[in-house]
């Protein structure tokens, strides 16, 4: 028996990194997950993944697309309707500010917020009348402590938590519960938007050779990368990190509410 048995829930972003160990967290609790993504191969192959820890379905679906969105969420639903949505769909094209194309800022406010406003205002469409649910935004905690590299992420990430923030004081009394969660350095594949240069200097400095092993810009991050950051356990979040403050969030009482957690490694890198 699962603490989250004939629960339903909905994960955004769940092909990889935090979205996908989220569901396969919850999977493993009993929970009834649908993980949606853009891109239908990776789609199934998480999902085929992800089944071995138990229930979980794929929506090929844009978070930035309301009728996608409207028709993943149905799809998502019991019988009682949706139990848990985990907002986690975001990218960051790490190019500095001076840099960076207009269309790729663009392109980063469409998915990390209005991407994230379509999701939630789709799930709270069918939590709303069942009087419960819980609606999870993951953030991070450049919102708390400044990102100098990249500000117009840091402002997606305010954003986010504004939009949570001002939901979760016009829901007081409705039974439908808020959480935002911060994670500090998370060992995912989004570093894959690095530029080249840093791609190369990050392998090397984890004692790799990048023409080795073929690190390259935009493609997922070879498994010999993935093998040397996880090593850094305790100087980086894991991203089953991540998803087992998910899971603490959602199985708290139900009159209880976590507002905000944030989350580091021990030895912060």
């Amino acid at each position: 028996m699962g603490c989250l048995d004939g629960k339903h829930a909905l994960v955004t972003g769940g092909t990889s990194g935090i979205g996908c160990a989220t569901a396969r967290v919850l999977a493993g609790e009993g929970c009834r997950v649908t993980v949606c993504g853009r891109d239908p191969v990776r789609l199934e192959g998480a999902v085929t993944d992800l089944r071995a820890s138990g229930a979980v379905e794929g929506s090929v679906a844009d978070v930035c697309d309301e009728a996608s969105m409207v028709r993943t969420v149905a799809a998502a639903s019991g019988p009682d309707g949706l139990d848990i949505v985990v907002a986690n769909a975001g990218i960051d094209p790490m190019v500095a500010f001076g840099a960076a194309d207009v269309s790729a800022w663009r392109s980063l406010l469409e998915t990390n917020v209005l991407g994230a406003a379509v999701t939630i205002r789709a799930a709270l469409r069918q939590m709303e009348p069942e009087g419960r649910g819980q609606v999870v935004a993951i953030s991070s905690l450049v919102t708390r402590e400044g990102d100098g590299s990249n500000p117009v992420y840091a402002g997606t990430k305010h954003a986010l938590e504004a939009i949570v923030d001002g939901l979760r004081r016009t829901s007081r009394g409705n039974g439908v519960r808020f959480t935002t969660i911060r994670p500090g350095v998370v060992a995912t594949d989004m570093a894959r938007s690095h530029p080249q240069e840093r791609l190369d200097a990050l392998a090397r400095d984890l004692g790799l050779d990048p023409s080795a092993i073929g690190v390259l810009h935009g493609e997922r991050l070879p498994p010999e990368m993935h093998a040397a950051i996880r090593a850094l356990h305790g100087r980086i979040l894991l991203p089953e990190d991540v998803a087992n403050a998910v899971l603490y969030a959602v199985t708290q009482p139900p009159g209880v509410q976590i507002d905000d957690l944030s989350i580091r490694a021990v030895a912060d890198l």
